[in-house]
């Protein structure tokens, strides 16, 4: 482990593996478009919370009604392949909780949902919305948002773009991915948050052994980061 005192003085060091590890995770995991209605919340998305309809609706929506929806903002984020049927319950159970405490925000939860959002909930959650062709109690009949949005209709109907992982990623890893890519700031980061980057580097380069064989994820380049302890460039805020 890199000198502590030093990564303390230098936040920029993490910056750089916050942008690094975003990379690292294109390559440990798949990743593709999937259809909106498939990808719900995982039950350990920010540690549970439900998804709040008034950001959806409120904020997201209204947003992409008012300015267009634009795609370069909406990066690829982490999810959850769940095949382990307790577990695939448990996404379904938790989506479920989510409708019935806001149900006229909120979009059904289909039969076939499988992947759950580690990031990118509230956006995925308005596609949902689209998807299912409801009436916003904001922004009105979302068909209409989608008729005059090429874009947005495209999200709807193709999905967004996810790295997926497999449901045989520890718990707490799932966590602190979800916590990471939730950040709404890159500064300031602590020593905490660069274990935690090191830690999911980790546990992604050993499902990969298993499941892909033996590759190497590029701990070279986080390596040469925190050997360097330069001033970097911050990665771009979404």
């Amino acid at each position: 482990m890199a000198d502590s005192k030093l990564l303390k003085l230098n936040p920029l060091v993490a910056g750089k593996i916050a942008k690094q590890v975003m990379e690292d995770m294109k390559l440990a995991a798949s990743a593709r478009r999937i259809a909106p209605h498939l990808v719900g919340a995982s039950y350990l998305n920010r540690d549970g919370l439900l998804t709040n309809g008034h950001v959806v609706h409120g904020d997201i929506l209204v947003s992409i009604n008012k300015d267009g929806h634009d795609p370069s903002l909406t990066k690829p984020a982490p999810c959850i392949h769940y095949t382990d049927l307790a577990k695939l319950e448990k996404l379904l159970e938790h989506n479920r909780r989510i409708k019935a405490n806001a149900p006229g925000l909120m979009p059904d939860v289909s039969h076939d949902m499988c992947f759950g959002s580690l990031a990118s909930t509230h956006y995925n959650t308005g596609l949902r919305c689209g998807h299912q062709g409801m009436l916003s109690p904001v922004v009105g009949d979302l068909r209409a948002i989608m008729d005059k949005d090429s874009t947005f209709k495209d999200a709807v109907q193709h999905g967004h773009t996810w790295l997926v992982l497999p449901d045989t990623i520890p718990d707490e890893a799932a966590r602190r991915i979800s916590k990471w890519f939730n950040q709404e700031q890159n500064r300031n980061k602590t020593l905490d948050e660069v274990e935690m980057i090191r830690m999911c580097l980790d546990i992604l380069d050993e499902f990969l052994a298993k499941t892909h064989g033996k590759q190497n994820l590029q701990l070279s380049k986080l390596t040469l980061a925190l050997g360097q302890r330069i001033p970097l460039e911050m990665p771009r805020q979404y």
